[in-house]
């Protein structure tokens, strides 16, 4: 079974990693990213396709996609939250373009 999926991301197909449903039950939600506390070791909460959000011992949350290209693993750091927050619901892989 492949566990990559291509997509275009600014451009640029990408390899990201296709999740199992069990994977991932549910998007994050804004409330839950809300209630995440820092914690003595950094944090990753997934949202799935390889985006998570990075909660530091300092208290910053920043969106990361994990993704390969060219059979590599890669790592993009997109923003912060919750100034950069990824749009929802347009399934058009646009999760790395800000809002305006």
């Amino acid at each position: 079974m492949k566990r990559y999926i291509d997509i275009p991301i600014f451009g640029v197909h990408i390899e990201v990693i296709k999740p199992l449903k069990e994977d991932y039950p549910i998007p994050l939600t804004d409330t839950a990213i809300r209630a995440a506390k820092p914690a003595k070791k950094a944090q990753k909460l997934f949202d799935g396709k390889g985006l998570y959000l990075l909660i530091t011992p300092g208290g910053t949350k920043s969106w990361r996609l994990k993704y390969h290209f060219q059979g590599k693993e890669k790592l993009i750091s997109l923003g912060t939250y919750p100034r950069d927050l990824p749009e929802r619901g347009k399934g058009k892989g646009n999760r790395g373009q800000k809002s305006h």
